[in-house]
């Protein structure tokens, strides 16, 4: 699993000449990070009830990204897998094109489940940034930068995908989420920029 490589290992799998892992995939390791930071500024802060649940929050996400840096791949490989279908007769031509649909809206629903996920860290780690012990300030808005790094690429990842999909109702969903979604994260990470640098006294 991509998840037990070491941090090298990973980097180097990125690297070669293999398509995956790929954006998905990073884009859930970014996120990851991003959680990962903000339960640390959770855990150098004072431990109230909001501290409290800002760490259970955090760890909750950093165990759903890990999920998601293998899921995505898996979910890559099963389109690469559908398009090496037999297209010899009508019939398998037709089931190697549902084959590669069913697929492909797997492909965009998993960047699109790390995208959502990517908003809620940036959530996350604005409250962290408010709420957490100043002297890790620079944590907790890194943490909300990641997480908007991984937003942006699982939303590349989600609309690349789109492109070859035929159901237009499907898409419509997607692009109309992935639109909220957007909206979201942006306001999210200006709100956070903003208190970084008043805590920052810039």
């Amino acid at each position: 699993m991509l998840v037990d490589l070491t941090v090298k290992e990973f980097l180097a799998e990125t690297a070669s000449e293999s398509p995956a892992p790929g954006g998905g995939s990073a884009a859930a390791l970014a996120g990851a990070l991003g959680a990962a930071l903000a339960v640390m500024v959770a855990n150098l802060s004072e431990g109230n009830e909001e501290i409290v649940r800002l760490r259970e929050r955090g760890g909750s996400y950093l165990s759903e990204f890990e999920a998601f840096i293998d899921r995505d791949t898996e979910a890559f490989n099963a389109v690469m897998a559908s398009y090496r279908r037999p297209k010899n007769t009508g019939e398998e031509k037709k089931e190697r094109s549902e084959a590669i649909q069913t697929a492909l809206k797997s492909a965009a629903s998993s960047p699109m489940s790390i995208a959502e996920l990517c908003v809620r860290v940036i959530r996350l780690a604005l409250e962290a940034l408010k709420a957490g012990s100043s002297n890790a300030a620079s944590d907790a808005a890194s943490a909300g930068c990641m997480a908007h790094a991984g937003f942006w690429a699982a939303v590349y990842n989600v609309r690349i995908n789109l492109k070859s999909i035929k159901d237009e109702e499907f898409n419509a969903e997607m692009r109309k989420k992935t639109a909220e979604l957007i909206r979201k994260a942006e306001a999210l990470i200006t709100e956070l920029s903003k208190t970084a640098d008043e805590k920052a006294g810039l």
